[in-house]
């Protein structure tokens, strides 16, 4: 990664619906309402004008949510459509823990993917994309696409774990995304579903992201 890339930090807006953060000690009930509440304010988000579409693609629901979970919590808050591709086996209970919608990986890859990387024009393609680097290994066109989003595309494609397809270092840059309260705690939960024991979860998530540069959603502040 070259010295002079800049490290670009997300940082969601406060939610403007109070919500109460559900401590780690929160009981099934208290996580049952925390969870109806989070549904409440996804839903009043809808409602909003924010067409705004995050994917974010996965081989295993632990590493996921483990490097993006904060990430797609936050954005499900901002009123993101937020749409998660794990294997068709995969565990759900940890994603709809964070609020998200599931689709089968594997059917998702057979569709033709360069379009939904390379434009954000064409609905209903993801304006993000956020996926594990090593999938592309296994993955031929997700790697040819992911090539051309770094190269020229104008999605915002982000890349998180050591394996990763190799992208010149001028269309890449770090990314961090600081996660909110709410995110920490919801991301604990989630990762709980996945071992049966409580999980600490650190404040920011790293990723290498492509240059291209999106208009930001109105509920974002993405710098």
């Amino acid at each position: 990664m070259s010295g002079a890339a800049k490290r670009h930090t997300l940082s969601p807006e406060p939610a403007r619906t109070t919500m109460t953060v559900v401590p780690d000690f929160a009981t099934t009930d208290e996580l049952v309402d925390a969870v109806r509440l989070v549904n409440q304010v996804r839903r009043k988000a809808r409602n909003r004008d924010l067409p705004y579409r995050l994917a974010v693609l996965g081989n295993d629901p632990t590493d996921l949510v483990q490097h993006a979970g904060g990430l797609l919590f936050d954005h499900v808050m901002a009123g993101w459509n937020v749409t998660v591709l794990v294997p068709a086996e995969a565990d759900p209970r940890p994603l709809r823990i964070l609020g998200t919608r599931i689709i089968d990986l594997e059917t998702a890859l057979a569709m033709d993917l360069e379009p939904a990387l390379a434009s954000r024009r064409r609905s209903p393609w993801p304006h993000k994309v956020v996926l594990a680097g090593d999938l592309c290994a296994h993955n031929d066109r997700l790697h040819e696409a992911v090539l051309d989003s770094f190269d020229h595309g104008d999605t915002n494609t982000m890349l998180w774990g050591p394996h990763r397809p190799t992208v010149d270092d001028n269309d890449a840059i770090p990314v961090e995304h600081q996660l909110s309260r709410a995110a920490r705690a919801f991301k604990s939960h989630a990762l709980a579903a996945t071992s049966g024991a409580a999980a600490d979860v650190v404040p920011i998530e790293s990723f290498v992201g492509n240059t291209s540069h999106t208009a930001a959603a109105p509920a974002l502040h993405l710098t």
